[in-house]
This record gives structure tokens, sequence and C-alpha cells, in this order.
């Protein structure tokens, strides 16, 4: 069982979890014109900003994994704050305490890390910056790397069980995902392939960008006298979708297959008496290929375990396409809207795809206490 004892948020909507998730609940959107990114009106064929959703004050200036670091701490530090953790002096604390990073895909056409885009030089440019920055007392053989888009966090799920089950000199794990849609690689390779909403394309996405942490501890862990227990994670699963949107040398289609028995295995786990009609999240973006893939995979998914009319909730519309942060960014809106009363359920079910063909889905268990 993994424990949610922490939440940390940074949206273009707010830059904590408080007011993010307000935000978010009350259709609050800042939308803004990207001044270094133009693209071409086909009709006037004059060059127009475009339009996105950036951490406006937080972001500014930077580019590439800069933004990643700035929003990184941001929610590091509503993390520590909002939870009411320990300061970040308390040693005893913080060194029994493992990081793990989740990034987008490191591929080398989006992004432009001096020349090489590989593990190590992520590690280089932003694992130790961040930590040293953060001037939190964790071991940087305590910190790992999962880039595998927003479906890391199920893989993230999967590593932190395996190390909090065993390693004495891990209590419990922070996962920090932060990703950015707006900087200047980002939107060049999106355009490229088609996928940004413009006057051209009115099916494509709107770029955004957040990061979001969490808290993870076991049941030994959280049972100090001021741990949180905002919710259980006990089922999750991650699969591969062979049909995946990227995949050039495939003349199929995607037709929901992976994320269908991402869906399956996790709530069949699950063992519910009566099909899933809980909240819903899912991370639709207004590209076809995500509507087309979804409801494919619902489709798939037996009737006795996912119910058709579960409520659904799509946080880019408020905040845009915020990419590898949105499936912890949904656990936090799921957290916050039960802990202020206006969610209708006490329960959370959080699906992921990528277009690398990474899909995963996560259920969770609200609580109201400490």
């Amino acid at each position: 069982m993994l424990i949610v004892t922490g939440i940390g948020l940074v949206t273009a909507v707010g830059h904590d979890v408080r007011t993010s998730c307000a935000s978010i609940r009350a259709g609050i959107t800042r939308p803004k014109e990207i001044s270094h990114y133009y693209v071409m009106d086909e009709e006037s064929h004059k060059a127009e900003p475009l339009t996105g959703y950036p951490v406006a004050g937080i972001t500014d200036g930077f580019s590439s994994i800069g933004r990643w670091l700035t929003m990184g701490k941001c929610a590091l530090n509503d993390l520590i704050n909002y939870s009411n953790l320990p300061a970040k002096e308390d040693a005893t604390f913080w060194l029994k305490t493992a990081i793990i990073f989740i990034t987008p895909v490191l591929n080398a056409a989006r992004f432009d890390l001096a020349g090489v885009v590989n593990e190590n030089n992520v590690k280089n440019f932003y694992v130790v910056p961040f930590i040293r920055q953060s001037k939190l007392p964790v071991k940087l053989e305590n910190s790992f790397l999962i880039s595998e888009d927003n479906p890391g966090t199920m893989s993230a799920c999967y590593l932190a069980n395996e190390l909090l089950h065993n390693r004495s000199d891990v209590d419990r794990i922070i996962l920090l995902a932060a990703d950015s849609n707006i900087d200047p690689y980002s939107l060049w390779w999106l355009n490229a392939r088609g996928q940004l909403k413009n006057s051209n394309n009115p099916t494509g996405l709107v770029p955004g960008e957040a990061a979001a942490a969490i808290l993870l501890e076991s049941e030994r862990s959280a049972q100090r006298s001021d741990a949180n227990r905002f919710a259980f994670i006990n089922n999750f699963s991650k699969k591969f979708e062979k049909n995946y949107f990227y995949n050039d040398e495939t003349q199929e289609h995607n037709t929901g297959i992976g994320l269908s028995e991402s869906l399956i295995e996790t709530l069949s786990a699950a063992q519910l008496n009566k099909p899933y009609t809980g909240t819903l999240y899912l991370d639709i973006n207004g590209e076809n290929w995500r509507s087309i893939e979804y409801s494919h995979a619902q489709i798939k998914t037996p009737k006795n375990l996912l119910d058709a009319r579960a409520l659904t909730v799509i946080v880019s519309a408020a905040i845009g396409d915020i990419g590898t942060a949105n499936s912890l960014c949904n656990l936090c809106v799921a957290i916050e809207s039960h802990r202020r009363h206006y969610s209708q359920y006490n329960v959370a079910l959080i699906t992921a795809s990528s277009p690398y063909g990474y899909v995963g889905a996560l259920l969770a268990t609200l609580t109201q206490t400490n």
C-alpha cells in the first residue's frame, strides 16, 4: 500500500495546490500569447503569436529544463508547506527520503541538452542542480529518473513500492513531475508534428506547463503522529500500446488496446463489487487520437468494471496540455477536491497516455483524516 502524505502543485492558474485547484474548479483560465513563438495563418498569410498557458512569473526567460527546474522547486516548496512537513534542516526526516523525477521521453529532436540527450545529461542539468538548489539533505544516490511522459507516474509507483519495501534507508519518496510544452524546442517539435491548436488546426492541443509533487510513504513510515493520510494508492498498472501516435512504421491506428488492458488490470485488482462510478480523470487534450484511443479503451473495458456514466474531469480545459505532469496534477486535484468537500466521490481513477506508446491507469482512495 502506498500512502499519499503530501501534495504540491504549480500551474498557470495558481502557484500552489489551493489556488490551482480552486481556479480549475471555478473554470478560471489564464491563456496568454506566447511571444517567442508565431504560427502562420493560412488565410491572412500573417504570422500570429500562439496562445498557451505559461506559468507566468516563474518560467519567464527560461527554456527547456530550466522551466522544469523553476516549477519543480515551487511544487516542492508547496508540498512542504501545504502538508506541514518537517523543515529542510531536519536531516533525520529528509536523509531517509528519496526522489523520483518523472520527465518526458528524452527525444533528441525535442530537446537541446548540450547536443546530447540522455539520462546522464538530464541528471547533470536537472537532478543534481535541483537537489542542490532545493537545499534538502537528500542523498544523490536516492534520486531516480523515469522518462516515460505522463504514464511515468505509474512506473514511479512500481519503483516506490519496491524501494519502500526493500530499502531500509528509504522511508518516504517524493514523486516529482515537471514538464513544459511552452519552451521553444517543444513548440517547434509539436508544430512540426501538426499537434498545436491554431487557426489552421482546430483539433490540436493548447500548450501548457506545470509541476506537481506528491509524497508517498509506507504504513510503517506514516505511523508518525503528524503524518497526513490524503489518499491510498493500492492499484495501478502500466502497459505499452504498439500502435502509438509517433510510430511512423505501423499502418495500424491506435484502438486503445494498451489503455484498456491497463484499466482492466487496475480495476480488476481493486476487486470492486460493482462497476466503477467514481471520478474519472482523463488526459484528453483536444487531439483526435487521444479521444479515439480512450473511446476504444472504454468500449474494450468490460461494463462490469467501468461504468460509462463515471464523472469525467479534464484539467487541460483550464491549464492546457501539461504533458508529463498530468497524472500527478490530477491526483492533487482529486485529493484537494475531497478535502474541500466538493467532490462527489472518495475514489479517483486516473488514466495516462503518451504519443510514444506508454499508457497507464491508477486508482486512489481519498480520505479526510490524518
